[in-house]
């Protein structure tokens, strides 16, 4: 989550150390990990039907693209290609999907390699909620969209 966080603010020109490929590298990534998470994500912004929502490092709870990508990440580090096809389904136009798949996979492959497998679904479903679930609790600071 904060990897994707940082690559937020890398690209909307908040962090010029690029600290969110540091922070892969420094997990034991290899350089073409860290380039095919860079471009399923640059794939995946220019994609969208509507504005990439990654929120703040300093906010407790996932935005539901955050909540999307790492539900794809965790269901491709469990060999689940129809699972993570189907959650991008409901995400991106099939061309985008072509493109990012081996992308993600790549990078789901080379963190269980690692030992960083997510902890599945449930255990970061309690981080996200909706939008009107979160209004009615606290009071929550815009989220960073990029176009």
């Amino acid at each position: 989550l904060t990897v994707l966080r940082l690559w937020v603010e890398n690209s909307l020109g908040q962090d010029g150390n690029c600290r969110w490929r540091t922070g892969l590298l420094s997990a034991g990534l290899a350089e073409d990990v860290t380039m095919a998470f860079d471009s399923a994500m640059i794939v995946t912004m220019i994609s969208l039907r509507r504005p990439l929502e990654i929120r703040d490092h300093s906010h407790i709870l996932m935005s539901e693209d955050e909540y999307r990508i790492l539900n794809v990440i965790d269901l491709l580090q469990r060999n689940s290609f129809v699972g993570a096809g189907h959650a991008l389904s409901k995400w991106l136009p099939p061309a985008a999907i072509r493109e990012v798949m081996p992308m993600f996979h790549q990078l789901a492959i080379a963190m269980v390699h690692r030992g960083l497998k997510l902890p599945g679904r449930c255990h970061y479903e309690i981080f996200h909620r909706s939008a009107n679930y979160q209004r009615r609790f606290v009071q929550i600071e815009p989220s960073a969209t990029i176009h």
